[in-house]
């Protein structure tokens, strides 16, 4: 919901770019391999809604973390790419 509340907060008030950490899964210890698929997915899916927002940045502090997401983001990225798409929203890590 944290993700969902700041991506659109942010389109709202016409921000182009987003910087989110990988919520959770720092002094809350919720685990990384379910957070990052989970922030991945949702961030894709809630992308098709936002009108302003054009980059959204993933922070993270550990190389690890970083390949991670990379594998995850560029997974579920493939089909979209390949598919017809209206819209172009970088995500970076």
């Amino acid at each position: 919901q944290a993700l969902e509340s700041a991506i659109r907060l942010a389109d709202q008030n016409r921000v182009t770019r987003l910087a989110i950490p990988a919520i959770s899964t720092g002094i809350y210890g919720y685990p990384v391999e379910e957070a990052i698929p989970i922030l991945a997915e949702n961030a894709l899916c809630l992308a098709s809604a936002v009108n302003h927002l054009k980059e959204i940045r993933f922070v993270l502090f550990e190389s690890a973390l970083c390949d991670l997401f990379e594998r995850t983001l560029r997974g579920l990225l493939e089909p979209v790419r390949h598919g017809p798409s209206s819209k172009s929203l970088r995500f970076d890590l």
